[in-house]
Parts: structure tokens; C-alpha cells; sequence
């Protein structure tokens, strides 16, 4: 609960750059890679609920930047993000509902 990271930039040899599961009032701010993988998800959160990514820019090469999981996702906002080097800004997968996500 209630976790913020400002500014910070992760590079993995393999695997998603950020990873969290059962986070409730999570802030993503300015956060990046230079080295996404084409396999997974820069930012993969599973059962999340209530989260603000913003600011946040995807590297070239990116295949999804967010990679949300779980029936229990939901209130995940993203907003004033640079997503356009993304294949696809976010993916829902294991059941996670499409309405989880609010864009602007």
C-alpha cells in the first residue's frame, strides 16, 4: 500500500523492468527502461487496484509498457504518458477486465 516511484529507470537483462502483485495506492511517476523485452511487459502489475502512472516514456523496442493481471485490477490510471513507441500501451491478460484502465 500506498508505494511511489518518482523518476527511476530500470534496465533488465531479461523479464519485466517493474513488477508488483496485491498493490493497492501505487504512483508511478517518470519511470523508464532502455531495455524493454519483446516477451513481456515493461511495468506488469497483478491484482492492483487503484494506481496513477504517469509521465512515464516506453523506449523503442517496447512491445507492451503495461501488462495488468487478475480479475481484482481495477482503477488503473494512465495519463500524460509518451507511449507511442509501445506496440500496445497496455495489455490485460488472466482475466483482468478491459474497464480496469482509464486513459486520458
Amino acid at each position: 500500500r500506498n508505494i511511489a516511484f518518482r523518476n527511476v529507470r530500470i534496465n533488465t537483462k531479461k523479464g519485466p523492468a517493474l513488477i508488483g502483485e496485491n498493490l493497492q495506492d501505487l504512483e508511478v511517476d517518470g519511470f523508464r527502461t532502455l531495455t524493454p523485452h519483446d516477451n513481456c511487459a515493461v511495468i506488469d502489475l497483478k491484482s492492483a487496484s487503484v494506481a496513477y502512472v504517469h509521465g512515464c516514456i516506453a523506449a523503442s523496442g517496447t512491445g507492451a509498457f503495461l501488462g495488468l493481471r487478475g480479475p481484482s485490477t481495477r482503477d488503473i490510471l494512465l495519463q500524460n504518458n509518451d507511449l507511442r513507441q509501445a506496440g500496445s500501451p497496455v495489455q490485460t491478460t488472466e482475466g483482468c477486465p478491459p474497464s480496469a484502465v482509464i486513459q486520458n
